[in-house]
């Protein structure tokens, strides 16, 4: 009768043992899944930080053109900025578009410029959900205050609003 016990527990032990490794594979899976995540959404946000930073010198580029001689010229002139940055309209996917702001706070006025980039970010390990790429925009807007030759630049994202130093003309 003994036996008869030793035996069913070998054999029950036997299935047990198989399941240890199933668990430990799927466990390991997930981490990678979200190691991988973590990785994707870091260089999201790394992309988003440059076309941010693009679109802001873009967009002083393109306000301080519009109040010097060059004032028809502001377009090229935030174009050009941005692709200093590393983000050309038309390539790799990036769309840099120059213009007065669609939107209040004042669009009728002279002093605004509003830069959008738009770029689609390839992933790394999302593409193994189906996701190849993230679209990924910024916009700047700045405002201009003209005070006898030295101008003051705000900067509008969003609700935020930063301050450049003063610089002369």
């Amino acid at each position: 009768m003994k036996d008869v016990h030793i035996q069913r527990r070998k054999y029950l032990n036997s299935f047990a043992s198989g399941q240890l490794i199933v668990l430990a594979v799927l466990g390991l899976v997930v981490l990678i899944g979200i190691t991988g995540l973590a990785v994707d959404i870091g260089y999201f946000y790394s992309v988003r930080r440059l076309m941010q930073t693009a679109a802001d010198a873009s967009a002083i580029a393109g306000a301080t053109a519009q109040l010097s001689s060059q004032s028809s010229n502001y377009q090229q002139a935030a174009l050009d900025v941005a692709a200093l940055n590393g983000f050309t309209n038309g390539k790799n996917g990036v769309t840099v578009t120059v213009g007065p702001p669609a939107t209040p706070p004042n669009p009728t006025s002279n002093t605004y410029v509003e830069v959008d980039i738009a770029q689609a970010a390839s992933t790394n390990f999302l593409a193994v959900l189906g996701y190849k790429t993230m679209n990924v925009s910024v916009r700047a807007t700045p405002v201009l205050l003209t005070i006898s030759r030295v101008f003051t630049c705000w900067i509008r994202r969003g609700k935020e609003a930063f301050r450049s130093p003063a610089l002369s003309m």
